[in-house]
């Protein structure tokens, strides 16, 4: 993992957001890399199951989901598609650690 000096989520998805009268508060926060943690915010949201069955335009949208959550990230860091993809295999074994039953790791595979 690249080494940087940035405080970042590790585990970012709706689930982890709060919405107060004060604004939107994100939750259970970790130490990682900041391109660690686009790399599994987009494992999450990309490879996430939540039935038996995961449709071509389900992943179509999920598509869509990451390649605009990167570009909006991006487009307010220095990062780069090379940083978060260096991030991407331990990303994705911590996923696929933490929930084997709700990643469809068919898509993960391909």
């Amino acid at each position: 993992m690249p080494d940087g000096e940035v405080l970042c989520h590790g585990d970012f998805h709706p689930g982890n957001v709060v919405v107060s009268a004060s604004g939107a508060v994100i939750l259970d926060s970790s130490g990682a890399p900041a391109a660690a943690d686009v790399a599994r915010t987009l494992m999450l949201i990309g490879y996430q199951r939540r039935s038996d069955q995961t449709t071509a335009t389900i992943r179509q949208a999920r598509r869509a989901m990451t390649d605009a959550y990167l570009a909006l990230y991006r487009e307010f860091t220095s990062m780069t598609c090379e940083d978060v993809a260096r991030c991407e295999p331990a990303m994705a074994a911590a996923v696929l650690r933490a929930e084997p039953d709700d990643i469809d790791s068919a898509a993960l595979g391909s």
